[in-house]
């Protein structure tokens, strides 16, 4: 899926003449499974609007990931800035 991303934003740089006004900062990619921008290129993630989900809360939670199961009894803490 990757590669499919990847392509479809070279396609629209090339054929869109405004994608290339901000560099795409302002536009938004919305990945609509789980994890999804997790595998979203760099020279895409990097440079846009990532619109996606992260949790699913089914009691049998199982997406054959590699990530840790999810924990959602645990709070969530942020690192000292």
């Amino acid at each position: 899926a990757a590669n499919l991303v990847l392509e479809a934003k070279r396609w629209i740089s090339q054929h869109y003449p405004w994608w290339r006004r901000r560099g795409g900062r302002d536009h938004i990619w919305l990945m609509a499974h789980d994890e999804g921008a997790c595998y979203m290129p760099s020279e895409i993630y990097n440079s846009s609007i990532i619109l996606t989900h992260w949790g699913r809360k089914d009691l049998e939670h199982s997406s054959g990931t590699g990530w840790p199961p999810d924990n959602y009894d645990t709070p969530v803490t942020w690192p000292a800035l």
